[in-house]
């Protein structure tokens, strides 16, 4: 069982590691406003998601319902425990990644939207509230 579970960390760290890249390739698309390139990525990503999920399913269905740190220090093996802290520290940096990506897209859509707002203005009657404050 040991030697399944690490193979297994082993599989979903590179799928991690892939997820990260593609991720990262995302950013610069943003940054540099490639918008041809940010469709391409879309369906690498999502590809990673679907392989970090089947590493995961086979990792829960080997650990039946056990949590995994449970597991790693029931072991006492170094190189499992090393290879558990590993993943848990690439997850964090898939998830800061991610978020900073989200963060660029809306900004874009603000940005997108002022623009669009300044264009074509809303040309309907302005009303006022009893406080003052339009409608």
């Amino acid at each position: 069982m040991k030697e399944k579970l690490r193979e297994i960390l082993k599989n979903e760290f590179i799928a991690l590691k892939a997820l990260l890249a593609s991720l990262d390739e995302q950013f610069k698309a943003l940054t540099h406003n490639e918008v041809l390139k940010l469709e391409a990525i879309v369906p690498k990503i999502d590809s990673d998601c679907r392989e970090i999920a089947k590493w995961e399913v086979q990792r829960r269905t080997l650990l039946e319902g056990k949590e995994l740190g449970v597991v790693i220090t029931d072991f006492g093996d170094k190189q499992l425990d090393s290879d558990y802290r590993n993943i848990k520290k690439l997850v964090a940096a898939v998830e800061v990644q991610k978020e900073s990506n989200d963060m660029l897209i809306r900004q874009g859509f603000a940005f997108t939207t002022k623009i669009l707002n300044i264009l074509n203005p809303d040309r309907t009657p302005k009303t006022y509230k009893s406080n003052g404050k339009r409608r």
